[in-house]
């Protein structure tokens, strides 16, 4: 079973995962991460879509988006502030 996502859980997930999980055998990867996409689910950062071939493909949600470009700007004007 492939997990399709978009490049924003894509990449969060690897931070999730921490690179730790390479060795792990492809089944128990799939249900560790199918586990974090749920938790996700749960608080409102992710959620299920149906593509146009009728497969599930998970999608970063508003919410998590939102606070992702917070927490960029906020970022962006601390760099701006510095006194370099």
């Amino acid at each position: 079973m492939v997990i399709l996502m978009d490049k924003t859980l894509e990449f969060w997930l690897g931070v999730e995962l921490g690179g730790r999980d390479r060795r792990e055998d492809w089944k128990k990867r799939q249900k560790r991460i199918l586990k974090i996409l749920e938790r996700w689910e749960e608080f409102g950062d992710a959620g299920r879509k149906t593509n146009r071939d009728g497969k599930v493909r998970w999608c970063a949600s508003e919410q998590l988006l939102s606070r992702l470009q917070d927490a960029e700007r906020d970022a962006l004007e601390e760099f701006d502030d510095a006194d370099w």
